[in-house]
């Protein structure tokens, strides 16, 4: 969405539109720490799949 701001915007009337907008919500990635078991090492697993190709 995009907002036009005039010079003669007043203060009150722009808080008005930014507070219309709606907001996205943020992935939060913390609930998801630790969920994945993993049977080898991140780095080995990496590097395997690196050379895979």
């Amino acid at each position: 969405m995009v907002i036009s701001i005039k010079k003669n915007m007043t203060k009150e009337k722009f808080n008005d539109l930014l507070q219309k907008l709606k907001r996205k919500k943020k992935f939060k990635a913390e609930r998801h720490r630790g969920k994945v078991k993993w049977d080898e090492d991140a780095l080995k697993y990496q590097r395997n799949s690196r050379n895979e190709w």
